[in-house]
């Protein structure tokens, strides 16, 4: 694998949902014609893969984990298979309250439209009340703002980062473990403006919670570093970028000649601007500006389809493996491949969060288990650290 660029760490790690804004949530899903004309209309959506019968059979404490599968393989791979890792260690131990624990992954394509449908689905035709996911932030305030009000559901998201998850009225059901977009726009404002050197700077955004909420961090904070933010462009991430002229929306964000380009979209999206923006020779030997990418481009998809005349060079910030030398050595035997991103042990973790909490609570239901999840997330056994899975055994074996 060709790695492009230097990724720089950001060290941080927020158990439920803390460091906001106190925001609003506002809707960014706005078309304009040319938007609307490129919206991408093939949605491959896998079906739900499970036993069914054993899952309603009432034997089982069921998690739904709601995933890009089809958009997003690989990454959704590491990512189930770091749930059934943390699953087949603690049924192998008992399981919980009698029952063993069942993964309902579900797939949403590539985009947002499917994840309240999926939600709906398990909830109501396979049992389960209790979630992983989704991955988005759009979509975990879609489910706290259209399922919550009249189903009782918790969910935990391992990636979900918009500082306005912080303030939803989702009556205590909904909790992420990655670090709000409060502080990845900060640090990588901070970085830029002092590392970097970069005193001006233009924002290309996905037009959504994650990418706003991001964009308007970053500019808040390099601002009052001291930098200036000449031209910030946003685009839907629902229009089939192939397809789509962004040549306008490029030459508003390189007018100016920043010093940097902030980039905050996902991998597949970066790929493809990456190469328009090659096309438009925007980009040439007098004028190459820092390129800078959020947490979300980081991936093969960037590496491999990016356009690296554009991309030599680039900064990215993003959340790695913290090294957990248990997790990291028991995925490892189990799969044959280290793990690669921070999710992946985030979902392990939630696993055994969710267990704990179950435990503590002696319930399964939805209002019981959060209640003691954040009871067991401040001051219960840890679930990570070398010894934190043999604790974590004896209490679950209990």
């Amino acid at each position: 694998m060709e790695h492009v660029g230097r990724w720089m760490m950001c060290i941080a790690m927020i158990c439920g949902c803390i460091m906001g804004y106190g925001q609003t949530p506002d809707k960014y899903m706005e078309f304009s014609l040319e938007e609307l004309a490129a919206v991408d209309v093939e949605k491959p959506l896998l079906p739900v893969e499970v036993d069914s019968a054993y899952v309603v059979s009432g034997k089982t404490v069921n998690i739904g984990y709601i995933l890009p599968i089809s958009g997003y393989p690989y990454f959704t791979k590491e990512l189930i298979n770091s749930a059934n890792l943390a699953i087949q260690e603690i049924n192998n131990k008992g399981g919980v309250l009698n029952k063993k624990l069942a993964l309902i992954p579900a797939d949403i394509g590539g985009t947002e439209d499917f994840i309240l449908d999926r939600t709906k689905l398990l909830a109501n035709k396979f049992n389960t009340q209790l979630f992983i996911g989704p991955t988005s932030s759009d979509g975990l305030i879609s489910i706290s703002e259209k399922i919550l009000p009249k189903t009782d559901l918790m969910v935990v998201s391992p990636t979900a980062t918009s500082p306005v998850i912080t303030n939803l009225n989702d009556r205590g059901l909904i909790f992420r473990t990655c670090p709000s977009d409060a502080i990845q726009g900060e640090e990588t404002a901070k970085f830029c403006y002092n590392e970097l050197n970069a005193k001006t700077a233009a924002v290309l955004y996905q037009n959504n919670f994650y990418g706003s909420n991001l964009k308007d961090a970053f500019v808040k904070n390099f601002e009052n570093e001291g930098g200036k933010v000449l031209n910030t462009v946003k685009f839907n991430p629902l229009i089939n970028l192939e397809f789509y002229d962004m040549s306008n929306k490029l030459d508003s964000l390189f007018q100016g000649k920043a010093d940097m380009v902030y980039v905050i979209s996902l991998a597949k999206s970066f790929s493809i601007i990456s190469d328009k923006i090659a096309k438009q020779d925007l980009i040439t030997k007098d004028y190459h500006p820092i390129i800078v990418s959020s947490d979300g481009a980081r991936g093969e998809d960037l590496a491999k389809q990016g356009n690296l005349s554009v991309l030599e060079g680039m900064y990215g910030l993003y959340l790695p493996f913290t090294g957990n030398k248990e997790f990291g050595k028991k995925y490892e035997k189990q799969y044959g491949t280290k793990p690669f991103s921070l999710a992946a042990e985030y979902t392990y973790d939630i696993i055994y969060m969710i267990s704990l909490a179950i435990l503590e609570g002696n319930s399964t239901d939805p209002e019981d288990v959060s209640t003691h999840l954040t009871s067991i997330s401040k001051n219960g056994l840890p679930v990570t650290g070398e010894d934190g899975p043999i604790r974590v055994f004896r209490c679950v074996s209990r």
